[in-house]
């Protein structure tokens, strides 16, 4: 009985530092799990400071998009007025009486001159 109670005590000596590293490698397992846990939150974290990040730089963009637009618009109306008031301001020098005078008398001396140059 002694012997088998013996056995029995040993037994449980080699059975309780099993136990015990088993207790110590789980513990580890899960240490690695909430480290995990842990970097996979700060991952998160980090990617929507950056989306909201890019989310408020695109919104600036749009808006610098929109004011150039305006702007083009703008300019485009502006050249359009000045352009129809060099045209009309063109027809009429062409059409005054002095400018075609001149005309005429430039034309005139033109023919003159090429006439003595045969």
């Amino acid at each position: 009985m002694r012997a088998r109670y013996a056995a029995a005590r040993v037994h449980r000596r080699r059975r309780r530092p099993l136990s015990t590293w088993q207790l110590v490698k789980q513990s580890g397992a899960d240490q690695k799990q909430r480290d995990l846990v842990r970097v996979h939150e700060n991952t998160r974290k980090n990617l929507e400071q950056e989306i909201s990040a890019f989310k408020g730089e695109a919104h600036k963009q749009r808006k610098a998009i929109f004011l150039l637009e305006k702007e083009g618009e703008k300019y485009a109306a502006e050249a359009e007025e000045v352009g129809a008031k060099y045209a009309q301001a063109r027809e009429e020098q062409i059409m005054s009486p002095v400018s075609l005078s001149k005309f005429c008398s430039h034309s005139e001396r033109t023919l003159r001159c090429r006439r003595l140059r045969r």
